[in-house]
């Protein structure tokens, strides 16, 4: 399969009219590159361009590379979600792939919603006629909900899909919630270990907030890492052969995404630059259909979290739906990946 490599140097304002224009195929394969003021942003599209639907995957962590864990297929999506829909994978700025001067006064939310944007735009401006969706997982999440609050960044977007996205970055108030997590998993897993789960509840009820290193500590002795005991590991499947394969056979520069010290970098400037903002008040202004996926044991960012996140949105009900993986935990798409790619699928074909 030949990718079509192409380098789009714009800056916000550009007219993406102008630009090239793509001709719908069911098998894409299409690099190219945005420049947003000094970042160079690596794009990828990948699968059925022809369905016209098309979903931006906003990654994680923050400062996990998308492009690498797509050329690996890692998340299992070329043989599933590609064959229905095309998946638009980029890195963000200062991550994986991303190149040019980023300075670091740019490692901020603001720059990150702004780069998102130019990637919405370019699909719009490229394919005719195309339907754009966000597809947000964990701090992708948080960078997705902001992006679709801001200004008019909503009538860019026909759907938002919400994967264990962070609605909160604030640890009191997360911590509020894994409390109350380990409650709701005791109660559960009690007939299973009716001494631990014991424990666990009187250890709640004598540690409430959990605020001390210790403490938290001793929740992750009795939750495990993971949902671990309880789900399936969330671990990916990435074996050495794969990792060989995405250096040698990119048609991108593979290297900065495994030796470049930027990732804990951008970790740290974007928490920083968000901690304490919390969503929840703002939701009512998202109005666009939501799928919100959530995985039960998600110890990160816990399900109620989820659930109060989702009954914020202002959507109506008939075109939001919450759905919960009961045998996930943060990661549902590695999970239930079949039962993740049948309803990402439906949401995506119903609008």
């Amino acid at each position: 399969m030949k990718i079509t490599t192409i380098y789009i140097f714009l800056m916000l304002a550009f007219s993406f009219y102008s630009c090239e224009k793509f001709e719908f195929t069911e098998d894409a394969d299409t690099f190219y590159h945005l420049k947003v003021s000094d970042a160079v942003i690596p794009v990828w599209v990948k699968g059925n361009t022809e369905s016209k639907k098309f979903v931006v995957f906003v990654n994680g962590g923050p400062g996990l590379t998308s492009l690498d864990v797509a050329h690996m297929d890692a998340l299992g999506w070329e043989g599933s979600l590609e064959d229905e829909i095309a998946m638009v994978y980029y890195d963000q700025r200062g991550t994986g792939n991303a190149q040019g001067r980023i300075p670091q006064e740019t490692l901020t939310l603001r720059h990150y919603l702004l780069d998102l944007k130019s990637v919405v735009q370019s699909i719009h401006g490229m394919y005719n006629g195309a339907q754009v969706f966000l597809m947000g997982h964990s701090f992708g999440g948080f960078i997705g909900q902001s992006f679709l609050l801001e200004d008019e960044n909503s009538h860019l977007i026909s759907g938002w899909i919400n994967i264990d996205g962070s609605t909160i970055v604030d640890n009191e108030i997360t911590w509020q919630y894994r409390h109350g997590f380990l409650i709701d998993i005791a109660n559960e897993q009690m007939s299973e270990d009716s001494i631990k789960w014991s424990n666990a509840i009187e250890w709640a009820q004598n540690n409430n907030p959990i605020e001390s290193q210790s403490q938290k500590e001793e929740w992750r002795k009795f939750i495990g890492h993971a949902g671990e005991g309880l789900i399936p590991t969330d671990d990916l499947n990435i074996s050495a052969r794969d990792f060989l394969g995405v250096i040698f056979n990119s048609s991108y520069n593979i290297f900065p995404a495994y030796l470049s010290a930027n990732s804990s970098l951008v970790s740290y400037k974007l928490y920083t630059d968000a901690e304490g903002t919390n969503l929840l008040p703002l939701l009512h202004k998202i109005e666009i259909p939501v799928l919100t996926i959530w995985g039960k044991y998600d110890d990160v960012i816990p399900p109620q979290l989820g659930m109060d996140g989702f009954n914020a949105l202002g959507t109506v009900a008939n075109r939001k739906e919450f759905i919960l993986f009961q045998e996930s935990g943060h990661q549902p798409f590695v999970n239930q990946a079949d039962l993740f790619t049948k309803k990402v699928v439906e949401f995506v074909n119903d609008i």
